[in-house]
């Protein structure tokens, strides 16, 4: 958790995306109960190089159905600029509990923050 929270009455608000969330966390602004708390994890995609070292290719781990790997032990709310220690401690455990995103679930989570649909293409035979 954030020992010193700085506000800038006067700072821009982050864009909304698609989902109805800011882009990004407005730690600049004065956090509120509504706001929820910044808890953060990172999730690893396996990456290889293709048999002729031309290209990067995602590893077969990564797409096993199975939630991605997290970079951290634990979810993180370092960030968090509530200063309610309990309460966002509280928060963080629970996350700490949920999986993290599949291959196919990041696929769609980055593509309504960027914007994009994702739809599978047809089988061919």
């Amino acid at each position: 958790m954030n020992q010193m929270s700085i506000v800038h009455p006067d700072a821009p608000r982050p864009p909304l995306a698609r989902h109805g969330e800011p882009l990004w966390f407005d730690t600049l602004n004065a956090w509120t109960p509504e706001r929820g708390h910044y808890l953060e994890q990172t999730a690893q995609v396996y990456l290889r190089r293709n048999a002729t070292n031309t290209r990067w290719l995602i590893d077969g781990s990564s797409l096993d159905g199975y939630g991605l790997d997290g970079d951290h032990d634990d979810v993180q709310n370092c960030e968090c600029p509530c200063e309610r220690e309990t309460e966002c401690e509280a928060a963080r455990d629970r996350a700490d509990k949920a999986p993290l995103p599949n291959a196919i679930e990041l696929l769609h989570l980055l593509a309504e923050a960027l914007g994009y649909e994702a739809h599978k293409k047809p089988e061919t035979h």
